[in-house]
């Protein structure tokens, strides 16, 4: 699996569930990203996760390997939800507080999460 982390890389990064996120697959983390990088960061991309960068109707048309959207985000309308199910994409939000506990959240609607977590991984 192919993760692209399109914002928010450096709150993310001493995040507990990055461990899982590394162990389900290759990670690219940015701090942010324009709608050109978008699109050429995430062509092979499996599951996007999304805190500020919009993922709309012409960005999920054209990303077709995306099966999974996460949201860490205070606003889960960054991404036209209705879109991205129609097209088979499934939409993770989590109004968890805190980022951390935000990713962690969205991470564990990934398949193979609960596998991927280390087992000397200290709580979050």
């Amino acid at each position: 699996m192919t993760i692209t982390i399109l914002d928010s890389a450096s709150l993310i990064r001493s995040c507990p569930a990055m461990d899982v996120l590394n162990n389900l697959g290759v990670v690219e983390t940015w701090e942010e990203s324009t709608l050109d990088e978008l699109l050429d960061r995430c062509r092979y991309s499996t599951a996007v996760i999304t805190r500020n960068t919009p993922l709309r109707r012409e960005v999920l048309d054209y990303l077709t390997a995306i099966k999974y959207v996460g949201i860490i985000g205070d606003n889960a309308d960054i991404v036209e939800c209705r879109i991205a199910e129609a097209l088979g994409i499934e939409v993770f939000f989590s109004p968890a507080p805190g980022i951390c506990a935000r990713l962690r959240e969205v991470v564990r609607r990934l398949p193979g999460a609960n596998a991927a977590e280390p087992s000397t991984s200290s709580p979050d």
